[in-house]
């Protein structure tokens, strides 16, 4: 009996402490995440002013106007806001601690008094940038710390799920474990993986036409919704997605703006077109964990906005070394646009069949690709670590 007290006594009460300087040692947290697109202007917080070496003037603070809100909210500045309270660097001498947050549980999170001399917020590396729109089921993300914190993975978890739950945000800590000082997201990564979704809704078979545009570009006149196309163009999607798959080849053509990586040659391992069937309940939890696809697509695949009615997508998967700036959304609005003219004719199609692509990443012209396909059909689905 005296020992559960010991243990309640230790969970109610997490004591948080800043190691001195000379002694400190830096906790690397690796936090895998999955969050809804459309709740979210991406990944990358737009609060540009507090991160810059420039404005030293500028103080963060979790709960003051610099917090982010609905109008500018996303997926890093919500980490932020949640996490830089008790993670964040900002510990001073005094050795008098406030409380900054109560579960419902009783447990308590604390903050030692700021050091004006370290203003900038708590500082996330991660995996995928993604667009604004664009959701994700295994994002890889990194914090450090030099706050020693008891059971600090399972606290981290729990204060990110209980805030984001609570304000009605589509945003869930999966998994976070304890990683070496060597890890990066983003450098580390030797893969990551996408997969595009295009609803099939009733109706829609092999003898309906799709809302390509005249000029066979996928997408509606708004921009912002994703388009309905034909089950019957899945197969040649397929073959021209398949050609890609284990070569070292340029992407520029498959590129959007100004190339701020130092090569635009990427290697595709997987790249497959299929349909896929699944069913769930709005926040994405699987009902029988079940999926199945068409002989050509891949083997599994879970949508974030699943419902509990069956439902069928059209599915792009994506794995490689590499992604250039919206590659994948440009990739796939192409591969549907040279499968519908392989379909018109015949499956032979009037820019080179098969090797449509291939064709059209040789010549390095961006003016021969497709327009991007909407950001709302696209996941980023995880990372892997050599």
């Amino acid at each position: 009996q005296q020992q559960q007290q010991q243990q309640q006594q230790q969970h109610e009460t997490i004591k948080r402490t800043t190691r001195k300087k000379g002694k400190r040692q830096r906790t690397n947290l690796k936090l895998t995440v999955a969050y809804r697109g459309l709740d979210f202007f991406g990944w990358e917080d737009q609060r540009h002013e507090l991160y810059s070496n420039d404005n030293k003037n500028t103080k963060y603070n979790y709960d003051d106007s610099s917090r982010s809100n609905e109008a500018n909210r996303t997926v890093q500045g919500t980490l932020v806001d949640v996490l830089d309270p008790l993670l964040g660097n900002k510990g001073s001498a005094s050795n008098t601690e406030e409380i900054v947050h109560v579960s419902p549980t009783g447990e308590k999170f604390y903050q030692k008094p700021r050091n004006t001399n370290n203003n900038k917020p708590l500082e996330i590396k991660v995996a995928g940038r993604t667009d604004r729109g664009v959701s994700a089921i295994g994002q890889i993300c990194r914090i450090r710390t030099y706050n020693e914190i008891d059971c600090i993975e399972s606290h981290v978890r729990d204060l990110v799920n209980e805030v984001t739950r609570n304000g009605g945000v589509g945003l869930t800590v999966r998994n976070i474990e304890q990683v070496g000082d060597d890890f990066h997201p983003s450098f580390g990564a030797s893969s990551r993986s996408y997969s595009y979704l295009i609803d099939l809704e009733d109706g829609d078979d092999d003898d309906e036409g799709g809302e390509l545009n005249n000029n066979g570009e996928c997408g509606s006149s708004s921009g912002n919704r994703r388009p309905r196309i034909s089950p019957s163009i899945v197969p040649q999607m397929d073959k021209l997605l398949r050609k890609l798959e284990g070569r070292e080849l340029d992407y520029f053509a498959f590129s959007h703006g100004k190339v701020k990586t130092q090569t635009t040659l990427c290697t595709l391992y997987r790249a497959r077109a299929g349909i896929v069937e699944w069913s769930g309940d709005g926040d994405g939890d699987d009902d029988d964990g079940g999926t199945s696809s068409s002989s050509s697509g891949p083997s599994s695949t879970s949508s974030s906005c699943a419902q509990k009615e069956r439902r069928r997508a059209i599915c792009v998967e994506l794995v490689g070394n590499r992604f250039l700036r919206r590659m994948v959304r440009i990739l796939v609005a192409t591969a549907m646009r040279e499968a519908q003219k392989g379909n018109n004719e015949g499956g032979n199609g009037n820019d080179g069949g098969d090797d449509a692509l291939l064709n059209i990443l040789s010549t390095k012209d961006r003016r021969l690709r497709s327009r991007a396909a909407p950001p709302d059909g696209l996941i980023f689905v995880g990372a892997e670590f050599s």
